[in-house]
C-alpha cells in the first residue's frame, strides 16, 4: 500500500483490515482463516436455539444461532459457515453436518 507521496504504508496501519503481508507493486496477500475440521450443528431444546459446533483439532468453539426450529437444511447450514467464518476459520458448504 502506498500513501502520501507513495511511501510505503505498512498494512498493520491501514485500519484493521485482514492484510497480513507488505504490499508490493503487484500483490498484496490476504490473511486466510484456519480451516476448521469440522462444522456441526444441532438443535438445543433447553436454549430453543441452533448450537454451531466449529472443530478444529482439540479446540471446539461453541456458538448459538437464532433460526427457527424448523428452518430449512440449507438456510441452517449456511448459517453455520456464516458463523464459522465470522470466528476465522474457513469452512466449505460440504463440511457442515446439520443433525436434526
Amino acid at each position: 500500500m502506498r500513501g502520501e507521496g507513495g511511501t510505503a504504508i505498512h498494512p498493520d496501519r491501514v485500519g484493521g483490515n485482514a492484510w497480513n503481508a507488505w504490499a508490493t507493486g503487484f500483490e498484496a496477500q490476504w490473511e486466510v482463516g484456519m480451516r476448521a475440521d469440522q462444522v456441526e450443528v444441532s438443535w438445543d431444546a433447553s436454549k430453543s436455539k441452533w448450537l454451531v459446533r466449529i472443530v478444529n483439532g482439540e479446540e471446539v468453539i461453541r456458538r448459538y444461532c437464532n433460526l427457527p426450529k424448523n428452518a430449512d437444511e440449507k438456510a441452517v447450514a449456511a448459517a453455520a459457515q456464516k458463523t464459522a467464518q465470522e470466528e476465522g476459520y474457513e469452512a466449505e458448504a460440504s463440511m457442515v453436518s446439520v443433525r436434526r
